[in-house]
């Protein structure tokens, strides 16, 4: 209530299984509200939600991973993996009931060898929808996400956008506005957005250099995660973006 001290939703293990509010960090008793399922895009992982409070009702998009070809050879972090955005409602946010399909997920993406398609000699992946950003305003669901929008053309993992005037947990009513090559933010990654007034706001942590922005302040360590810092972007429409300035490390 106060967003300093922070409690976690816990069942105890002492053996009487009761429900509780931890604010000791014991761990052991937290209970996870969301977790993969058996199927093949979200058997793997499940994180970055983004939540919106409406009319009484929680909605969450998420971040779901799973594994499109298993086999003995399967390695996560490219070969086998699958990536999508699912969808989740709830009147308590602890008890959710997740959309059927995906809300958004490249349409190669079953199938897709990522070891072969993001390289200079086979650029055909543009999938890997990740981390979205979810926003209800104007009679509409809007979600802006990350995905992998090519290797030649130096996009990299940049930002995506897509808009639904429907049924949210209803796959088919998420029309995807931009993709492939065309993202709306280039090289940008993990980007949050809020509106205030007239002005869309835009938080992500992208490498510095991508948006030739230099601080010779700021140490760099291999393998260069150090110049990625939060950076600030901003938009009248939520669709043109400037990248306005970055916070330094502390």
């Amino acid at each position: 209530k106060d967003l300093d001290e922070w409690q976690v939703y816990s069942r105890s293990n002492n053996g009487s299984g009761a429900i509780y509010w931890d604010r000791a960090e014991t761990v052991r008793d937290w209970v996870p509200v969301l977790t993969c399922q058996d199927v093949w895009y979200d058997d793997f992982h499940v994180g970055d939600p983004s939540i919106v409070y409406q009319n009484g009702t929680y909605f969450m998009a998420y971040s779901a991973m799973g594994t499109d070809k298993p086999d003995d050879e399967y390695a996560y972090a490219w070969q086998d993996a699958a990536y999508c955005i699912m969808g989740a409602v709830s009147s308590d946010g602890i008890n959710w009931v997740r959309s059927q399909e995906p809300l958004l997920i490249w349409e190669g993406e079953y199938g897709a060898d990522e070891n072969i398609q993001r390289s200079a000699d086979n650029d055909t992946y543009y999938g890997m929808y990740q981390r979205p950003s979810l926003m209800y305003e104007d009679g509409k669901w809007k979600m802006w996400f990350d995905y992998w929008a090519g290797y030649r053309s130096g996009n990299g993992t940049s930002v995506g956008y897509a808009e639904n005037d429907g049924d949210f947990l209803d796959s088919t009513a998420w029309d995807r506005k931009t993709g492939d090559t065309t993202p709306l933010l280039r090289q940008f990654v993990d980007l949050d957005v809020v509106r205030i007034g007239r002005v869309y706001y835009g938080y992500g942590d992208p490498f510095l250099g991508a948006h030739r922005i230099a601080d010779p302040e700021i140490k760099r360590e291999s393998p260069e995660w150090s110049m990625r810092q939060i950076v600030e972007v901003q938009s009248y429409d939520g669709i043109e973006w400037s990248v306005t300035g970055y916070f330094r490390p502390d």
